[in-house]
């Protein structure tokens, strides 16, 4: 009996120290799964708050992208009827390669139409020069022997024939008469003496046959192997819109130390005395020439976009023509594409219609 009261108080001490001991434990494992339980829901609202958050902007996004497109289509219909508005057509517009221009306002403006054709064609080099006398046609007349102008029958600008007794001296040898006569027919240009004179070495008259002259070309020395005997020349007077052709008779082998240029020589006719001697002239050298199929007046060529067009009658209107040209002279340029024999094309007057056509290209750009 004292055995088992004195076991009872070792058992309650034993029993307290194994609860002591569990106790804690317990109660740190279940803290321990609280906060586990705690943490996996916090983590569970947090991701379903996060998948809340991306739908609400996913939408909000949709939202927006379904807004965005009634406006850009609005702007966009705003800015066609804008521009729709400010040409006048629409969303349709017209070429700006081309002109209509009414009969009246080409009258006015000085337009004029021409017919595509075959042309001859000559390319020139300018050239400038003057009249001079014809020396193998000239002559200078002087007395055979010294004495005394008795008589004298012809003035400056007369007429003589080959042969014509111009005046009378009296030799002094013998005091016989003699007459001074003109070795050719001509016109004088120059009276040099008068009765009672005393006739010396000195000339007394000058005659020259002036329906030949000669004109005579300086050649610079950049054109002068372009030059050559037998090539053909047109001469064109300085005073005047006169011309004549010819060719080229000589070229002298000589520099003129003063100019450095080359002489060349040619004759022209002279039947109406239009050219005298002396006269400033200008030469236009034919260099190279042919027929071409189709030429235009080189009044009609323009430029447009960096290319040589002409403006060709399509029915009522007037269009850009891009065309190749070839070989050309002072007043005419072959074709070698672009452009038929027949069409008709603006001659006088392109650049009004090139203005015309610049300024609706213009328009249609704004």
């Amino acid at each position: 009996m004292k055995s088992f009261r004195f076991r009872l108080p070792i058992l309650n001490f034993s029993l307290l120290l194994l609860l002591g001991i569990a106790l804690p434990n317990y109660h740190a494992n279940a803290a321990e799964e609280h906060a586990d339980h705690a943490h996996d829901e916090h983590g569970h609202e947090a991701e379903e708050h996060q998948k809340e958050k991306e739908h609400e902007e996913e939408a909000g996004h949709d939202h927006a992208e379904h807004a965005k497109e009634p406006a850009a289509e609005k702007a966009e219909s705003e800015h066609g009827e804008e521009k729709g508005d400010e040409h006048g057509h629409g969303h349709e517009e017209g070429p700006t390669d081309r002109t209509e221009l009414q009969p009246a306002v080409m009258q006015s403006s000085g337009i004029t139409l021409a017919t595509a054709g075959s042309a001859h064609i000559a390319h020139t080099v300018a050239l400038t020069g003057r009249v001079t006398l014809n020396q193998n046609a000239s002559a200078v007349v002087r007395a055979r022997f010294p004495g005394l102008v008795q008589a004298v029958y012809k003035s400056q600008g007369d007429t003589v024939t080959a042969g014509e007794t111009m005046a009378l001296v009296e030799s002094n040898e013998g005091l016989q008469r003699y007459p001074l006569k003109s070795p050719i027919a001509g016109t004088v240009l120059s009276r040099d003496t008068q009765v009672g004179d005393v006739a010396g070495d000195a000339p007394l008259f000058t005659v020259a046959d002036i329906r030949e002259l000669w004109v005579e070309l300086y050649v610079f020395p950049q054109d002068v192997g372009k030059v050559a005997v037998g090539q053909a020349l047109r001469v064109k007077s300085s005073e005047c819109e006169k011309r004549q052709d010819t060719t080229i008779t000589s070229v002298l082998p000589l520099t003129n130390a003063a100019t450095q240029t080359v002489l060349a020589r040619a004759v022209i006719r002279n039947l109406d005395n239009h050219w005298l001697p002396g006269m400033m002239i200008q030469g236009e050298l034919v260099t190279e020439e042919k027929e071409a199929r189709v030429a235009v007046n080189n009044a009609a060529l323009q430029r447009m976009e960096g290319k040589d067009v002409v403006f060709v009658q399509e029915g009522d209107a007037y269009a850009m023509r891009p065309v190749t040209v070839g070989l050309s002279d002072g007043e005419r340029t072959e074709i070698v594409d672009g452009l038929k024999a027949g069409e008709r094309y603006v001659n006088a007057g392109s650049f009004t219609v090139k203005a015309d056509i610049g300024k609706s290209s213009a328009a249609h750009e704004h």
